[in-house]
């Protein structure tokens, strides 16, 4: 993309598993209050370093899990604590089981590491996290990083799985250890500034090299208000419609979720526009409202994140996609809702699709058939 365009915006998603059920309005609106809340615990934890060098502008996805990083990583011991309550998940809150044993060993721990499959932030920025994340991954095929091997299907260089979750991952750790390495004058005493949570062992082997900057303004979407990812996560939410409170107490209940947190619609989606209010009238669906819908929410937290990450792979919570696709509130509409895009489209003398860019920043153009094929249509629109 050309210098111009480096304060935009940008988001980036898995493809083949993310849904979106909020509007945009409402994922910038949360981008924007999830970075000013991540500054003011910067700016408690380190108000005596540079406040704007250390301003968060990219967010990615959470994990209840770090991966595929080993535990005893940079990419998982240096990251800060959850500034979820240590108490939302009951006295289980970070309760880790044997995974062997266990149908979801990390049921009640709360978000805490980097998930790749959701990043949003300025170009620029991203830009400078991608060519750091490139540079470590060719150094690392290079040089390796001590001891290769293989964990879960992973090639790992040393304590770095070669994905782009587990190098974005290492990334986000170097930063968090250089502004701890920053806040105290010896190394080993970080390990009583930071969350606690972690015996940091041998600190000594994380020393990062001098003159280097470290500073990427990563965060994470720790209460899941971006992108809510299922993977260890299929027991934190349901979809509800917010004015049937049965349907409500009954998820609730079958979660085992001790007190209810779902007491009403979220504010910001209640203030949002109306599903489909621009084409209320024209698709017959007069009364929709975000209470009568079905969206999917946190049954701890009442939160209704903007998309849904399917990224649960354990015994095949893949296919949950098959099924729950038509329980988005759109989907019944969806093929009315597109045909009346492309009328509005075709009607100024347009193609409907998407523009797409090359490497070197040609643009070219995708029609909407070459982009979602009959087979696929058939998908998405016979319920």
């Amino acid at each position: 993309m050309p210098s111009s365009q480096n304060a935009d915006l940008v988001l980036m998603t898995d493809s083949l598993d993310t849904w979106f059920q909020l509007p945009p309005s409402l994922l910038m609106k949360r981008y924007h209050s999830i970075n000013q809340r991540a500054n003011a615990r910067s700016l408690a934890r380190y108000g005596s370093l540079n406040r704007r060098t250390l301003a968060q502008t990219i967010v990615f996805g959470s994990e209840k899990k770090c991966w595929p990083n080993p535990p005893s990583s940079l990419a998982c011991y240096s990251v800060p604590d959850s500034p979820l309550s240590h108490s939302l998940f009951g006295p289980r809150t970070d309760e880790v089981r044997d995974e062997e044993d266990d149908e979801n060993p990390y049921q009640y721990v709360r978000p805490r590491w980097l998930n790749s499959g959701f990043i949003m932030g300025p170009v620029r920025d991203i830009k400078r996290v991608f060519v750091r994340a490139v540079e470590m991954a060719e150094r690392l095929e290079r040089d390796g990083e001590g001891k290769e091997g293989e964990v879960e299907g992973v090639v790992m260089k040393g304590e770095v799985g070669m994905t782009d979750q587990g190098v974005l991952s290492r990334v986000w750790g170097e930063q968090e250890f250089s502004r701890e390495e920053k806040l105290v004058e010896d190394v080993a005493a970080v390990k009583d500034k930071a969350n606690g949570k972690a015996d940091w062992g041998d600190l000594g082997k994380w020393r990062l090299q001098m003159g280097v900057n470290y500073e990427f303004g990563i965060g994470i979407d720790y209460a899941r208000e971006l992108s809510a990812t299922t993977q260890w996560s299929w027991y934190d939410a349901e979809w509800i419609t917010i004015c049937d409170n049965d349907t409500t107490l009954d998820a609730a209940d079958r979660f085992e979720v001790e007190m209810p947190r779902v007491s009403g619609l979220q504010e910001d989606v209640a203030a949002s526009a109306l599903p489909f209010a621009a084409l209320e009238k024209r698709l017959k669906v007069d009364g929709m409202t975000w209470q009568n819908v079905s969206l999917y929410t946190s049954l701890w937290t009442g939160i209704v994140p903007v998309s849904i990450h399917h990224n649960a792979k354990k015994d095949g919570q893949k296919r949950v996609r098959d099924k729950e696709w038509r329980r988005m509130w759109f989907a019944p509409y969806a093929k009315q809702f597109l045909d009346e895009r492309v009328r509005a489209v075709e009607g100024k003398g347009k193609v409907f699709g998407v523009e797409t860019m090359g490497k070197k920043g040609e643009r070219g153009w995708i029609s909407w058939n070459e982009l979602c094929d009959q087979g696929m249509q058939k998908i998405l629109f016979e319920l």
